[in-house]
């Protein structure tokens, strides 16, 4: 019966990839995919995947009911930006 600790400070990958999520999200009015964040990132999609899952269990990033655009940046996100 051990306690989830979680890190709440974001990482340097974690921050870029908020902010990329934020301004591709404010400009295109559709969430990135994990390929886009990848190659922004310079890293493999299932690395940016993992970056995305790490924002959503910090709380930057919030899942929204079934629709186009699933991910939206919460309010934590956007002062972390």
């Amino acid at each position: 019966m051990g306690l989830k600790v979680t890190n709440t400070e974001l990482t340097s990958n974690e921050k870029e990839a908020l902010r990329f999520y934020a301004d591709f999200l404010s400009r295109h009015k559709k969430a990135p995919t994990f390929r886009q964040i990848a190659d922004h990132l310079g890293v493999y999609p299932n690395a940016a995947r993992w970056v995305i899952d790490k924002l959503k269990e910090k709380g930057h990033l919030v899942e929204r009911p079934v629709t186009v655009m699933r991910l939206k940046v919460s309010a934590k996100g956007k002062k972390a930006v």
